[in-house]
């Protein structure tokens, strides 16, 4: 248990090493759009937020119901 390593504690000895990164400004892989969204597509973005949260909680709700009807068929 308190051997050493040997020479897999060197610095590299398991991976080799990686070249440097070229020196500049880092671009990113994509361009946003400067088109603002519209008061309909904040609309429908709230109407689906609200419709997700409300099947959400269903699927909790009925989850839960589901796990009481059973507790209560077994210990009951």
């Amino acid at each position: 248990m308190n051997e050493p390593a040997g020479v897999a504690t060197h610095t590299g000895a398991l991976m080799p090493t990686m070249a440097a990164a070229a020196p500049g400004a880092i671009r990113p892989a994509w361009e946003p759009s400067n088109r603002r969204p519209t008061t309909r597509d904040s609309i429908t973005a709230g109407a689906f937020l609200l419709f997700y949260l409300a099947a959400y909680g269903a699927a909790g709700y009925l989850g839960v119901m589901f796990i009481e009807w059973a507790w209560m068929r077994v210990f009951g």
